[in-house]
């Protein structure tokens, strides 16, 4: 059985430290799929007008290398990278958790865990791409993560998250299917590029508590369309499951996060 090499990029919407809401999302495809990808985004980023990278809170506010550049500018750039997504990415997963939510149950739980509902919003991403793999696969199959090194990052967190990768039953049954965990800079690996667009959007959706259910505007739309996908806010149930794995961490109670 020909191994397919899955990979998944992944990238928060910029919502880390100081905002209402904490989102995570990207895609998974197969490494072949990716090298094609990152042609063809090469491709897309050389206009007109040419870009050194897509970073899509600086293109929508024309800021930094995009300064002076006008809507029909930006808005072909965007089409141009949903393209290549649509053809080149064959799973997108999308998931949110809103901070209130998360520190009631805290709180209900007496658990203090300063990055909890960053570290709970990335692994239900995980759990919704291993869930979401294709049938019949062969059993050494394994899917590679990488994820955005933000520089609202700390190098902590990235610890914290080493440390559940190589250790992830403790928050979820042992998963033979999970692979490594790397983190890496947007503007070198381009996938996370095509991370950076949806994180950006999610998040801008799920702040602004669109009143549609189901309908997704801008860049989601298409991509929505075509590329299959899993797009949830995390509610009480799994925060409560996430918590109750949490209590019995020896080091919580000293715990911090950050």
């Amino acid at each position: 059985m020909v191994m397919l090499d899955f990979q998944v990029h992944l990238d928060d919407g910029g919502s880390i430290e100081d905002q209402p809401v904490i989102v995570f999302a990207g895609f998974r495809s197969t490494a072949r799929e990716w090298a094609k990808f990152t042609k063809e985004w090469t491709m897309a980023l050389a206009g007109p007008p040419r870009a050194e990278h897509l970073h899509m809170a600086d293109l929508l506010a024309g800021k930094d290398i995009y300064e002076g550049w006008s809507e029909p500018d930006k808005a072909g750039l965007i089409e141009r990278a949903v393209s290549v997504i649509c053809r080149r990415t064959q799973f997108a997963v999308a998931r949110a958790i809103y901070r209130d939510d998360y520190e009631a149950a805290v709180h209900e739980a007496g658990i203090n865990l300063e990055q909890g509902p960053v570290l709970l919003c990335l692994m239900e991403c995980v759990q919704a791409f291993l869930g979401h793999l294709p049938k019949g696969l062969n059993q050494q199959e394994r899917v590679a993560f990488v994820i955005d090194r933000g520089p609202k990052r700390s190098q902590n967190f990235q610890k914290r998250v080493m440390e559940a990768w190589s250790d992830f039953e403790r928050f979820r049954p042992v998963d033979p299917r999970l692979g490594t965990v790397t983190f890496g800079n947007k503007q070198e690996i381009l996938p996370l590029q095509a991370a950076d667009l949806i994180a950006h959007q999610a998040f801008q959706l799920v702040r602004d508590r669109a009143k549609e259910r189901g309908v997704f505007p801008g860049p989601l739309k298409p991509i929505f369309n075509h590329v299959p996908h899993d797009a949830a806010r995390i509610r009480g149930v799994a925060i409560e499951r996430f918590l109750r794995k949490v209590r019995q961490l020896p080091e919580v109670q000293s715990a911090e996060w950050s």
